[in-house]
């Protein structure tokens, strides 16, 4: 799934992660000064509606939703999530967090 960048946000940082099934996930993270709701606004006239219910303020979508292999997340910046571990590369402006997520599953042999 191709998951357009949203322009104003800036790149805070990635990270790779391995699971104990050798499946491994790939994220990154960007920060934007626009609120969230805005970001949210974006990605739903870009992608559709989220796939997880959520407030104005966060939205989640997973592709394909049944067993996804792609997630994008916006949220606010001061929630809880994997990007406080680059909580130092955000301006203090920034409002919104956007978290892309690819997870690679270990092929059964």
């Amino acid at each position: 799934m191709d998951i357009p960048r949203y322009e104003p946000a800036t790149m805070l940082g990635s990270q790779f992660v391995i699971g104990e099934d050798a499946s491994h996930l790939n994220w990154h993270a960007y920060a934007t000064d626009d609120p969230p709701a805005v970001v949210k606004a974006f990605y739903e006239q870009a992608m559709g509606a989220t796939t997880t219910p959520n407030n104005d303020d966060e939205g989640i979508w997973r592709f394909p939703p049944e067993r996804p292999r792609d997630v994008l997340h916006v949220l606010p910046i001061t929630a809880d999530g994997p990007h406080q571990t680059f909580r130092d590369k955000w301006a203090a402006s920034a409002k919104t967090v956007i978290i892309v997520a690819h997870m690679e599953r270990r092929l059964r042999g």
